[in-house]
């Protein structure tokens, strides 16, 4: 589905949803690949296991991201701008925390990383509720 969603976004570049909906599918492949290690270290067997602790935490903060972005592309008109740019904000520190703090310092706050996944599932949800009751038709910020 990644690779089908990419090819749509190559013919068509305005569907920055199907851009989105392909890099959320491989952020998925990439963290069943580490979490289900043996194939991961069959295929890549140079790679250390505080990379493969890294790559599963950054995994997570990336697939989060995909999703927030496509959220966005789907209710742009929706969307509160310090809601969607705060979310973007927290990705970006939680990255920059997984990519150069120590690998026995960041799974402390698995448990936050956690929480901040269920607050934006639970943003998802109202952006969902609230373009079903508005009968809010398809939104793609480049089709403005």
């Amino acid at each position: 589905m990644g690779i089908y969603h990419l090819g749509i976004y190559l013919l068509r570049k305005k569907n920055d949803t199907a851009l989105y909906f392909g890099l959320i599918c491989f952020c998925g492949i990439l963290r069943n690949l580490v979490l289900q290690n043996h194939l991961f270290l069959e295929l890549f067997p140079f790679v250390g296991w505080y990379w493969m602790l890294r790559l599963e935490y950054l995994s997570m903060i990336f697939l989060l991201f995909f999703t927030i972005l496509y959220a966005d592309a789907f209710f742009y008109q929706l969307r509160k701008k310090l809601i969607f740019y705060s979310l973007n904000f927290v990705c970006f520190l939680l990255a920059i925390l997984i990519l150069f703090t120590d690998v026995t310092f960041f799974p402390r706050y698995l448990g936050i990383m956690q929480t901040y996944c269920i607050l934006c599932i639970i943003y998802f949800l109202y952006l969902i509720f609230i373009g079903i009751s508005k009968k809010f038709e398809y939104s793609n910020q480049s089709s403005q």
